[in-house]
């Protein structure tokens, strides 16, 4: 922890600054598990694959899925007001429209830009963690997982914002990898996660 002297009008106050965690001092093999996961779970919308919806290949804004979780014509809406109310610090290199973070030498990302077209991933973990909250069986499932609960969306985008869960760039990719690796290894026999 290191300490920052801010300027309030005359007066000068002093308070404790954490600093986030930097993105390349994870390990290569991090990285590339994270780019796996990525690739498979970009093959179709993912907010379709966590509603139990057909899976297809479409933009987040033609999900029907979405669109009928939160009270149809607000489905969206309700969607990019959560996008929205996300935040990283500059120094995280967290791309703000997609949540993919940039890792080390642009690896997982190039330089962002101000649309999407930089983006590779551009409609995969934000869509994701949305429909977790959403879904009850996930989302109390990752409450477990993340020992925390969310009583609202507010609250999980404040979780989202808030320090980070164990060692990923962000809560958001925490998230991310939590679903991705209970899907590849389809845990619980019974369907239970």
């Amino acid at each position: 922890m290191f300490r920052s002297t801010k300027r309030a009008g005359s007066t000068q106050e002093r308070r404790d600054v954490k600093p986030k965690k930097q993105c390349v001092d994870l390990p290569k093999a991090y990285w590339e598990s994270l780019k796996k996961h990525l690739a498979r779970l970009s093959q179709d919308c993912v907010a379709c694959h966590v509603l139990g919806a057909e899976p297809d290949v479409h933009s987040i804004n033609e999900c029907g899925a979405l669109r009928s979780l939160v009270n149809a014509p607000l489905g969206h809406k309700a969607y990019f007001d959560f996008r929205k109310s996300i935040r990283y610090n500059p120094g995280q290199k967290i791309c703000y429209l997609c949540h993919i973070p940039q890792g080390p030498k642009d690896f997982m990302h190039t330089t962002f830009k101000s649309n999407k077209s930089s983006c590779i991933y551009p409609d995969v973990l934000g869509p994701l963690a949305f429909s977790i909250f959403h879904t009850p069986s996930y989302k109390q499932a990752a409450e477990k997982s993340f020992s925390t609960t969310w009583d609202d969306i507010n609250q999980f985008s404040e979780w989202i914002n808030g320090d980070v869960h164990g060692l990923h760039p962000s809560n958001m990719v925490a998230i991310f990898t939590w679903y991705a690796q209970r899907t590849s290894q389809k845990i619980g026999t019974d369907g239970e996660w």
